[in-house]
């Protein structure tokens, strides 16, 4: 987000048309040097990098002080330095690194956005940008034990981070073979990024994935399905399920050794005996699913029907809904209206859009629609559990 947009125009000129500033060293208009450089300097960066939002407000700003000024940018580590005045009176700025006192923390400490799920000691992670070793780590949970990662798409910001996060899962002393799975050509996309990360004291197994394709993986079941976005992308449904109670009433009738009535109840079938014959009928177990970059399309709520909790995300607030279209993306309003259909039991808002620097002032949009919302930030867990141990 806005760390790469830094980078990108460092040193840039942008060219911003005004006549404030006709004599050196003449006191500015402070209201009218607000609102000039303030439009000016948006339009300059939205013209340079197209489709990236970024309405920060000038909060600071200073006299002309002879042929600098500087305007401190509210979300930004560095301020705008006007560098000089050309002869047609336009300003020349560059992004300097120059000490302010305006808070940055807001967008620069959220991480890109992953999940990660354990069960029976077993991780599953979904999606791995850049810096998400660090994610897992201070939300407490170990990578060692990542047992599977699924992976939405091959954006940068949920693929980028896999290089770290498998070093550090060998530092950590993984030596289990790992499954990653996501779309067509997620092969080429491991192999590629592992070119850094050659030696890993663990084996790698790639599984392509697609419309309804499954996956069963330390006890999770997984179902992949198409979601609509820029590139091909899938959003993942993971249910755990629970057999039913041991029966000792059937395993009797039916015949069965004392002896194999444990491995029976686990699940193992032995000497031509089957669980069913130990087993009442199942039960209700753990169902979460998963999708994020992606417009509102209804296999989400058919998928998340019912669910504990549908992980979905809130791009955009509600006046942003062209730009989220443009982008194929969603607003909070889009997702809790899927959360409505589903009838699921929690919605999870996550991914927002880098110039949504405050999530939760646009909590309403989406508990109007579905009250059970959460606004999820860093490090938001969940305990699930099956229904009887509640």
């Amino acid at each position: 987000g806005i760390n790469v947009l830094q980078e990108s125009f460092e040193g840039d000129y942008l060219h911003m048309p005004t006549s404030l500033f006709l004599e050196t060293g003449r006191k500015v208009d402070l209201e009218q040097f607000k609102k000039e450089v303030y439009e000016s300097f948006i339009n300059s960066l939205n013209r340079l990098r197209e489709g990236h939002e970024f309405h920060q407000e000038i909060v600071q700003y200073d006299y002309l002080k002879g042929k600098e000024v500087y305007a401190c940018v509210k979300g930004v580590n560095r301020a705008v330095k006007v560098m000089g005045i050309n002869h047609d009176y336009s300003l020349k700025i560059s992004f300097e690194n120059v000490e302010t006192d305006i808070d940055s923390g807001e967008i620069l400490d959220r991480f890109l956005c992953c999940c990660y799920m354990r069960y029976n000691g077993t991780g599953l992670l979904i999606d791995c940008g850049e810096g998400t070793q660090l994610a897992v780590k201070n939300a407490g949970f170990s990578l060692g034990k990542i047992g599977t990662i699924l992976i939405t798409h091959f954006h940068a910001d949920h693929v980028s981070g896999l290089p770290g996060l498998l070093l550090s899962m060998g530092n950590e002393g993984h030596t289990e073979p790992l499954t990653i799975a996501g779309p067509r050509g997620i092969g080429e996309i491991v192999r590629a990024l592992t070119v850094i990360a050659p030696d890993l004291p663990f084996r790698i197994q790639t599984v392509e994935m697609g419309d309804f394709s499954t996956l069963d993986r330390h006890g999770f079941g997984i179902t992949s399905f198409e979601v609509r976005h820029s590139c091909p992308c899938l959003g993942y449904d993971i249910r755990i399920a629970r057999g039913g109670k041991f029966d000792r009433a059937k395993a009797e009738a039916n015949g069965v050794p004392i002896k194999l009535w444990s491995k029976l109840q686990k699940g193992e079938s032995v000497d031509g005996f089957t669980p069913d014959m130990v087993l009442g009928e199942r039960r209700r177990g753990i169902h979460v699913t998963y999708s994020t970059d992606t417009r509102p399309v209804g296999i989400i709520g058919m998928m998340a029907a019912d669910a504990d909790l549908l992980i979905c995300e809130g791009m955009f607030e509600r006046a942003k809904n062209d730009r989220a279209k443009e982008s194929s993306h969603m607003t909070m309003a889009d997702a809790a209206k899927l959360a409505r259909e589903a009838d699921c039991k929690e919605l999870w808002l996550t991914h927002y859009s880098p110039a949504l620097t405050d999530p939760d002032e646009f909590a309403n949009e989406a508990t109007s629609v579905f009250a059970n919302t959460i606004v999820s930030h860093d490090a938001q867990t969940k305990t699930i559990r099956f229904e009887d141990e509640e």
